[in-house]
């Protein structure tokens, strides 16, 4: 490329920049609108008719796909990728550079179905680095010709690449201050419930319904040791459970140490176990289901004693996190 194209294409790439940095600032919140416009804008200056924007799970090791451009718009929001499938992919991770593939058919990096199932020729993988950390890929891909890409373009795509972590950063930010104030706004409600009554079994069903609401759970149980505060009591039992299956919960009694409700009241530590049914001491119900769940448990303290545990299970895929 002559010096006079460099040149002019200079002003393109800080008017590319400018552009997203507006969007950022005028439209915080609107996480796909920014992330839109940062793949159009690389896939437009990088000269190629396919592209696509993946957030990386680092527990699962997998690229979820969240917006695509062109040739792949429509299908990168559904893929999910296991890391190990694409060595470029890899490599920016692991390295934290881009990766610059200018002939897709003659580049070992490059497995031959990936060619074949999605036409690639050639292709520029950039990390979306958050801290020195990645949390996503931007590929941007032609499937026309092989071609190199220039130095300007990988530029401009690995600045585009830094605006989308700035956007997911403020997003996930944004996410976590409205989940504590909805947390605090609970726990100052579940105050006014146990200031407004003294009647225990409504305390403790207010505390599990917003327990509930706080964590997102499915089902939530509340525990008590029988009697309580004596050190010689042995077993657990609900008195209050907001499931579907509450009747066959309230109705079986646990040992202290029994399952894994047991077990946290044993030793007074609060546990994540997911999946709940692959632990060992888990227990199963009389006349429930056999369900995957993911299972949180905290013992209730008084007086510096354990007297109960609050279980809260989820259903579906999602894990609870260890932050809460």
């Amino acid at each position: 490329m002559s010096d006079d194209l460099s040149a002019r294409r200079q002003p393109d790439e800080l008017a590319a920049l400018y552009e997203v940095t507006q969007e950022l600032s005028r439209h915080t919140l609107d996480l796909e609108r920014i992330l839109r416009l940062v793949v159009e804008r690389a896939a437009q200056f990088a000269q190629v008719n396919s592209a696509g924007l993946f957030f990386y799970d680092h527990e699962s090791e997998t690229l979820i796909g969240k917006v695509g451009y062109g040739r792949n718009q429509d299908a990168v929001p559904a893929m999910q990728m296991p890391l190990a499938e694409s060595d470029t992919a890899r490599e920016a991770i692991s390295t934290g550079y881009p990766v610059i593939i200018p002939d897709c058919a003659c580049d070992g990096r490059v497995s031959k179905r990936m060619v074949e199932q999605f036409g690639f020729q050639a292709s520029l993988v950039v990390p979306i680095l958050s801290r020195g950390h990645p949390i996503g890929l931007l590929f941007l891909d032609d499937t026309r010709r092989a071609r190199p890409f220039t130095d300007q373009q990988v530029q401009l795509a690995t600045g585009l690449a830094a605006q989308a972590a700035v956007a997911i950063e403020n997003a996930r930010l944004y996410e976590a201050e409205g989940r504590r104030a909805s947390e605090l706004a609970a726990l100052i409600e579940i105050e006014r419930d146990i200031s407004a009554t003294l009647e225990l079994p409504r305390v403790l069903e207010r505390i599990a319904r917003h327990a509930k609401e706080i964590v997102g759970g499915d089902d939530s149980d509340i525990y008590l040791l029988e009697p309580l505060f004596d050190p010689q009591a042995g077993t657990l039992r609900a008195v209050v459970s907001l499931s579907e299956y509450a009747d066959q919960i309230l109705a079986t009694p646990i040992k202290l140490g029994q399952g894994i409700v047991g077990s946290v009241a044993q030793r007074g530590q609060a546990e994540i176990v997911d999946p709940a049914e692959h632990d060992p001491r888990s227990l199963h119900i009389p006349n429930t289901p056999r369900e995957p769940e993911a299972l949180l448990c905290a013992p209730l303290v008084a007086q510096g004693q354990v007297i109960g545990v609050m279980a809260l299970s989820r259903r579906s895929q999602q894990a609870f996190d260890e932050a809460i």
